[in-house]
């Protein structure tokens, strides 16, 4: 089964990832969540400074190596769509954190009976399309 160590796992190892399907997953916790963006934040931290010291401010920010900056959402885990389904465990707080995953465009949710409307509408208020 998905537990909260194997979402931590995947945010450590899986740098490219764009979709996460975490679907009848019943072992995951709203800690797990927290977890798992920290560890997409700290991601993104580690990239951004290794971009940064790749640039020359006296040549347009252009980058050390000949190649074109990255836009910042190409910086770290590019997490674009998540889908929860059935994931009894988690409430509004793993979509507070979820909020904060600057990538994330479209979130999948059903059957999450602990998911509340303001839960969801905040998320959408980042600009996320939420549907079920």
């Amino acid at each position: 089964p998905i537990t909260d160590s194997s979402l931590d796992m995947i945010a450590r190892h899986c740098h490219n990832l764009r979709v996460l399907d975490v679907s009848w997953c019943s072992m995951l916790t709203d800690e797990g969540f927290l977890s798992f963006v920290q560890r997409i934040r700290e991601s993104s931290e580690r990239q951004r400074t290794a971009h940064s010291s790749l640039l020359r401010p006296h040549m347009g920010g252009k980058r050390t190596d000949g190649s074109a900056p990255l836009a910042k959402e190409q910086i770290g885990m590019v997490l674009e769509a998540l889908h929860i389904v059935w994931c009894a465990r988690l409430t509004d707080a793993s979509l507070n954190y979820l909020a904060d995953v600057e990538s994330l465009k479209t979130l999948h949710v059903s059957g999450c009976s602990r998911f509340t409307e303001v839960g969801l509408e905040n998320i959408r208020k980042k600009g996320v399309t939420v549907s079920s």
